[in-house]
């Protein structure tokens, strides 16, 4: 019994040292734009991995229709300078050459308007988004974007990346109110899901291969 009570004890001191790593580690994370994620998902932000969330809740109610709420956000770190790293996020007439499930781009650069026809499993998406003016400071980037016309219309949200310690952290952020979500709720966040850790995953893997190229 007293060895027992010993093992436990040290495997308590254990799981405590990794819990006080991992804390130390996500406050070493300095970040402005990704605030509202986790401690755990900094860590693995600023290792290189992607993180990506979908939910869908309650919003609001019209005429005693419940709509639901779809909220998105995919974070991925790159090993890469920061104007690098938004010269290819904002490459919009390129989105279909290199984004995986982008079937077509048209980019009207004059209006500001981004056509794009998208497609997983049995799900097809085919919007028109409004860009805003880039914004541009000392260490962050950022747009916002609107759908004006065809699926998710309405659906907003924006693209940030900003020069972190050793990586640049982008986010994309997106939200929209619908009736139902077809074939099912649970199928929808996983396409979303999908298509957030693929665009995410493609834009750092061909960042980071640009800067090797260069060297």
């Amino acid at each position: 019994m007293r060895d027992f009570k010993r093992l436990c004890f040290l495997f308590a001191g254990f799981m405590a040292l990794l819990n006080f790593e991992s804390i130390q580690a996500a406050r070493r994370v300095k970040t402005k734009i990704l605030k509202d994620f986790s401690r755990t998902s900094l860590e693995r932000i600023s290792e290189g991995e992607i993180v990506v969330y979908a939910t869908i809740d309650d919003g609001s109610e019209v005429d005693s229709v419940q709509y639901r709420k779809l909220e998105m956000k995919g974070a991925a770190g790159i090993k890469a300078p920061l104007d690098a790293t938004w010269r290819r996020v904002t490459a919009f007439d390129q989105f279909g050459n290199f984004l995986p499930f982008v079937k077509k781009v048209e980019w009207n650069s004059d209006k500001r308007k981004l056509h794009i026809i998208a497609g997983i499993w049995s799900f097809k998406f085919d919007s028109t988004s409004r860009i805003s003016e880039l914004e541009t400071k000392a260490d962050t980037r950022k747009f916002t974007w609107e759908v004006i016309e065809g699926d998710f219309n309405g659906m907003n949200g924006s693209m940030e990346c900003e020069d972190a310690t050793d990586r640049v952290h982008c986010v994309l952020r997106g939200e929209v109110e619908q009736k139902e979500y077809k074939p099912s709720e649970t199928l929808f966040k996983m396409a979303v899901e999908t298509i957030l850790r693929g665009v995410a995953g493609k834009i750092q893997r061909i960042v980071e291969l640009e800067q090797m190229d260069t060297r």
